[in-house]
């Protein structure tokens, strides 16, 4: 019995010293490519939210710009966790390209959605070497 109770305080302070530790050295703010990542994928949800923002409920266009704006949300999370997913990355792109082909879109948000694809395609071309 006694052996027991010695091993689970020696676990017990161990585990008090790792978090008294972690909290002296909070964790490193994100890099300057990671926040202008960040900056990126905010603009294109945006832009999606204003182009959803001018269709018509319970459309083809309403349901792939929602499409996209959640592939967007996941990439943009696996990216900011600090790792690259080529499918996840690419399922993005191509919902993107599904609402630039076949949504009728104004010039202006048409010419904002070619934008942002450029944009993230430095990304992926980045996060790719």
């Amino acid at each position: 019995m006694n052996h027991l109770k010695t091993k689970t305080l020696a676990c017990a302070g161990v585990l008090l010293v790792a978090l008294v530790s972690s909290a002296q050295y909070p964790a490193q703010p994100p890099d300057a490519t990671a926040r202008a990542d960040a900056r990126i994928f905010d603009r294109v949800r945006r832009d999606v939210d204003r182009a959803a923002a001018l269709t018509q409920p319970n459309s083809g266009d309403r349901d792939r710009l929602e499409v996209a704006r959640n592939e967007v949300n996941e990439c943009a999370r696996i990216v900011a966790g600090g790792t690259y997913d080529r499918r996840i990355f690419g399922q993005m792109m191509d919902a993107l390209q599904r609402v630039l082909d076949l949504n009728q879109l104004s010039k202006v948000n048409r010419d904002r959605l070619v934008d942002d694809m450029s944009a993230l395609r430095e990304i992926q071309a980045r996060l790719e070497r």
